[in-house]
């Protein structure tokens, strides 16, 4: 039963410091991942580390499943720690390497994607904060498909706006 604003939330409220630790080794990723003006070399050299990232990260937890400790994303635990981890190098190793051979250059960065690129917590922060204002000010799964399409593109409309605006301004919401 879902008495109270915290046994509302418990799973998100419990699990704040596992996505915290998920967002620390992406910002150690990230680190390792955006050095100044590389050269090429580096760049196969970040592709390969991202590569290796992933088999660690997926590796570890089919280690700890096999332990008997199971994958769990409404507590965020360490196995789905590496999981995330792992995934998003993953896709991240194979973006860089389908980078590295595509043969037409980028197109510039729209500001949405930057603003996200810049402000990842912030971002998080904000859609969670509007996802809770959605599901207190109307019970989404009770409302006509039309009705959830709408508050949807609501939803997706301001939280891209403000990162948006934000990006094309300038200004990134981070603390280091």
């Amino acid at each position: 039963p879902r008495a109270g604003l915290f046994s509302a939330n418990k799973e998100g409220i419990l699990g704040c410091v596992g996505y915290l630790g998920i967002h620390w080794l992406s910002v150690g990723l990230g680190a390792m991942i955006n050095l100044p003006h590389s050269k090429r070399q580096d760049a196969h050299w970040i592709a390969k580390r991202l590569l290796l990232v992933a088999f660690l990260g997926i590796g570890s937890a089919q280690a700890f499943e096999m332990l008997g400790i199971r994958v769990s994303h409404r507590i965020c635990n360490l196995p789905y720690a590496g999981l995330t981890l792992g995934v998003n190098s993953l896709v991240l190793g194979l973006l860089a390497f389908t980078d590295l051979y595509w043969p037409w250059p980028r197109r510039p960065m729209p500001h949405v994607y930057g603003g996200v690129q810049e402000s990842m917590l912030a971002t998080f922060l904000l859609a969670n904060l509007l996802t809770g204002a959605v599901n207190l000010s109307s019970r989404p799964l009770l409302i006509p498909s039309w009705a959830a399409l709408l508050i949807l593109a609501a939803y997706s409309f301001v939280w891209s706006g403000v990162v948006g605006v934000l990006h094309a301004r300038g200004l990134a919401l981070k603390f280091w």
